[in-house]
């Protein structure tokens, strides 16, 4: 796997004291980068094949745009690609994670956060990818194989899949920390058939009673960056 992390020139970070050594400049509320990976695949079977894709993202702090305190804006592009390996194979699971049924350029995860101080509960509603907080695995991110990620139980329930990558629906999610120690507990309610069974390849927003809704909740605990750096 080839992955390369694009970082934003000239684009300040949304909390930073403004530029190092000049306490006058003034802090931006804006903060963008990306991500591109791809898999270079090779065998009897699918011969040889490249997947890839290509992801852009904007943050923006809203106290500071709008005045809204302890509000989060976020969206990203997504641009995929390549071959079909695992249609070529025939398995059920694959052998590449970042294959997708019809290539693309599309809006993908685009939300808005706020966060109640008194609480630190945290509310989230727009495009959602579950998998990005629900069901995560340390694997998923240096392993290729799907088998590695979201479990097959879940990735492939429903009539379009949940809302995971590449096809994202609309969400409401809640989040609360429960005390210091990592402990915290989740729930979202998402779209039943996020993006368009017939037209895989599109960002599609539409709700309806015949669709459903899916009911995710998840409770568990996580270390701290500072508590896994001081175990190291």
């Amino acid at each position: 796997r080839c992955l390369i992390a694009l970082a934003a020139a000239g684009v300040g970070h949304a909390h930073a004291e403004g530029r190092a050594g000049d306490p006058t400049e003034a802090a931006s509320p804006w903060r963008a980068g990306g991500i591109a990976k791809a898999d270079v695949l090779h065998g009897r079977q699918i011969g040889d094949s490249a997947v890839g894709y290509l992801g852009l993202r904007a943050d923006a702090d809203a106290a500071m745009l709008f005045g809204w305190r302890d509000t989060a804006l976020h969206a990203e592009l997504l641009w995929t690609g390549g071959g079909k390996p695992n249609r070529r194979l025939g398995s059920t699971q694959g052998i590449s994670n970042l294959e997708v049924a019809e290539g693309s350029a599309r809006i993908y995860a685009t939300w808005i956060e706020h966060r109640v101080a008194a609480s630190d509960t945290s509310v989230l509603l727009g495009l959602y990818d579950i998998n990005s907080e629900f069901y995560v695995t340390d694997a998923s991110g240096l392993l290729i194989h799907p088998s590695f990620g979201i479990g097959i139980d879940f990735s492939q329930s429903g009539r379009n899949g949940p809302s995971i990558f590449p096809n994202l629906g609309l969400a409401l999610r809640a989040k609360q920390p429960l005390g210091a120690d990592g402990h915290y507990v989740q729930a979202a309610v998402v779209d039943g058939v996020p993006g368009d069974p017939a037209r895989p390849g599109r960002t599609s927003l539409r709700l309806s009673r015949n669709e459903g809704a899916l009911l995710v909740a998840e409770a568990g605990w996580q270390a701290s960056t500072d508590a896994a750096a001081g175990s190291d």
